[in-house]
C-alpha cells in the first residue's frame, strides 16, 4: 500500500447500483441512546432533526 495516492488518477466513479438499494428505515432508540447523540452532535456542532 503507497502512503500517498493522487486522486486523479483514481478515475473515481459514482456506484451505479446505489440508487437501487437505498430504503428508508425506522430504529426504535431508548431516550439515553437519543440524549447521548443530541449531546454529541452539540458537540460537534451538527444539527439533529427531531421528528417526535
Amino acid at each position: 500500500m503507497r502512503n500517498e495516492y493522487d486522486i486523479k488518477n483514481l478515475n473515481p466513479r459514482q456506484n451505479p447500483y446505489s440508487n437501487r438499494v437505498k430504503q428508508q428505515v425506522t430504529i426504535n432508540l431508548n431516550k439515553k441512546t437519543v440524549d447521548y447523540f443530541k449531546a454529541e452532535s452539540e458537540r460537534a456542532r451538527y444539527t439533529v432533526s427531531d421528528t417526535d
